[in-house]
This record gives C-alpha cells, sequence and structure tokens, in this order.
C-alpha cells in the first residue's frame, strides 16, 4: 500500500509542480504587477517547474523494481510538460521595451472623433446687401485709382491689431497701414466745424466697443458735406493717418457716389 500511494503521489507531482510554477509566470500578466514583482514570479514559476521536475526525476529513479514500468510515461509527460511550460515562457515574457505586450483585441480610441465645424453664417439681407455694394464699389476705386493703395480692412481691424499687445507692438503692426487709402461706411453722425490743422471733421454713429473714427475733408468738399444729413448711410475712401486700440484718423477723404461706385465731383 505505501508504494502505491509513493507511486501516485510521484505521478501527481509530474501535473501539480509543472502546473504550480506556469500559474506563478502567468500571475504577473492577470494580476497587473509592477516590473520587479513580476521577475520575481516569473523566474521564481520556472524555478519551481525545473525543481519539480528534478525531485520527481530523482524519487522516480531511486523506486526499486519500477523504473522499467514508470520510465516511459515519466519522459512523456516531462516532453508534454516542456512543452507547455516552454509555449507558456514565450506568451509571458516581459517586454524588452518595458511596454506591455498587445493583444488581438482592436483598441477603442481614446476620444470620440471630433464633430464637423459648423459652417460660417454668411450675412443676410441688409447686411449681404451692404458687403456686396462695398465688394462693388472697392473693385471700381481699385480700378480707377491704380496708383493708391486701396486696401481691404476695416477700422475694427486695425483696432484688433493691438489686442492682447503692448501698445509699441500694436504700433509696430500697424506701420504698414499707414498711408494707405482704406473704405468706410456706416451712418453719419455729425459733420463739424472746421479746424485749421485737419479740415472738417466727419464722424460716424458708433455702437459700444465700436472704434472712433475721425474722417478729415479738404476744404473742397464743404458745399458736398452740408447736403448730408444725420444717419445718411454713407460710403467714404479716406488716407489713414494714425490708429490706436479704439481710435483711427483719416484725412483726405472723398464721399462715394453709390449709384457709380467713385467719389463726387467738387469743383
Amino acid at each position: 500500500m505505501f508504494n502505491i500511494d509513493r507511486h501516485i503521489a510521484i505521478q501527481a507531482g509530474w501535473i501539480a509542480g509543472p502546473a504550480f510554477g506556469v500559474a506563478m509566470m502567468a500571475a504577473p500578466n492577470y494580476l497587473k504587477l509592477e516590473p520587479p514583482f513580476s521577475g520575481l514570479l516569473f523566474w521564481g514559476g520556472i524555478a519551481v517547474f525545473l525543481l519539480t521536475i528534478v525531485v520527481v526525476l530523482v524519487l522516480s529513479f531511486h523506486e526499486e523494481g519500477k523504473r522499467k514500468a514508470v520510465f516511459g510515461s515519466i519522459l512523456m509527460m516531462a516532453l508534454g510538460a516542456l512543452i507547455f511550460c516552454g509555449g507558456a515562457a514565450w506568451y509571458f515574457w516581459p517586454a524588452r521595451d518595458g511596454k506591455p505586450q498587445t493583444t488581438s483585441v482592436a483598441q477603442l480610441p481614446s476620444e470620440p472623433p471630433a464633430a464637423p465645424l459648423p459652417p460660417i453664417a454668411k450675412p443676410e439681407g441688409k447686411a449681404a446687401e451692404k458687403q456686396d455694394k462695398r465688394a462693388e464699389i472697392l473693385s471700381k476705386l481699385q480700378n480707377k485709382y491704380p496708383q493708391r493703395i486701396i486696401v481691404d480692412v476695416t477700422p475694427k481691424f486695425l483696432m484688433n491689431l493691438y489686442k492682447d499687445k503692448l501698445t509699441i507692438e500694436g504700433d509696430r503692426a500697424i506701420v504698414p497701414y499707414i498711408g494707405n487709402w482704406l473704405l468706410l461706411s456706416g451712418p453719419l453722425d455729425d459733420v463739424s466745424g472746421r479746424t485749421v490743422m485737419f479740415g472738417t471733421e466727419v464722424t460716424f454713429e458708433r455702437e459700444l466697443g465700436e472704434p472712433f473714427i475721425h474722417m478729415y475733408f479738404d476744404d473742397l468738399w464743404i458745399k458736398r458735406l452740408h447736403v448730408l444729413t444725420p444717419k445718411q448711410n454713407i460710403f467714404v475712401l479716406c488716407q489713414l493717418t494714425t490708429a490706436g486700440s479704439a481710435t483711427a484718423m483719416f484725412n483726405h477723404c472723398e464721399v462715394i457716389d453709390q449709384d457709380s461706385g467713385l467719389p463726387f465731383s467738387v469743383p
């Protein structure tokens, strides 16, 4: 009876020992252990597996009268265990670059794809008509005065050159526009008296946050300015003299005939 129990224990050792060793090698992958503990369990599993084989082999060879009977089965079990352990070691071997092993499971994107941007709203109604009229007049002026540099920018654009900047930085950004001509438009606010230095000043009505626009006309335009009415929507071609974070000053201004798209004739 003792010999039979010992024989069963040895056969069980062939199964339990390697299985426990493989379980130790697989543990880091499922328990998400840090590298030091992963290495300890992995190499410890290999050691347990090899030690089990050595112990069971020694006990098996010392069984008198049983060696030939069990040697074939022992050899086959050892070969199967080696194949199984080699495959497990190849699968669970830590990556050299320290990155986790990749699997065949498709990785989901970390963030959902960005939604497409909504289309830029185009002006409609009177705003669209005003924009089209401005583009038409601007084209005619550029053809009429090729010697002038007429730029398609607004006073608000000039004011934004100073946004979130030091004044000296804004002054440097505004330099390329000084001396160029701009097409201005808006409802008339006032026509002031003539000044000796600049001429007659005209201003537009403005909303909160809009820049102060000072337009100065030469004396030849005084009679034409007298026939303007408050809130009348006018187009004016002016030469930029200076600008800042909240104001812009223009000289040599000319009122545009909206029918022809060119300045009115003055004596």
